[in-house]
């Protein structure tokens, strides 16, 4: 097993948050961006393998392993802006308003 640990870094001063039925509150829609996210079939480009089983290639005899990807933050910005999106595309590209209640604190702690 191949631990690859690439880190990408970006600098930020907004976030772009997609709303999800389930998260009514700002805290919510905030932990479940950052939460870690498998992803199947995906090869990090830093990562090299001279012994692969098989098992790890996918239709085309491409090599594949699971990844995880997740968001954090390593320092805030002075000053960070949130939008939340609050539109949804089908699979006709029809855009529908989300219009769910979305609580916000009256002081986000951003420290988690």
């Amino acid at each position: 097993v191949h631990d690859c640990s690439y880190i990408s870094k970006d600098t930020f001063t907004s976030l772009e948050l997609p709303i999800s039925r389930s998260a009514k509150s700002l805290e919510a829609i905030i932990e479940k961006y950052f939460a870690s996210e498998e992803i199947s079939g995906y090869t990090c480009e830093k990562y090299v393998s001279d012994t692969h089983e098989s098992t790890d290639l996918d239709v085309l005899g491409n090599f594949c392993k699971k990844s995880i990807r997740r968001h954090s933050i390593l320092k805030l910005p002075d000053s960070l802006l949130i939008s939340l999106k609050r539109f949804k595309y089908d699979k006709y590209s029809t855009k529908t308003k989300i219009s769910d209640f979305v609580q916000f604190p009256e002081i986000l702690d951003m420290s988690r």
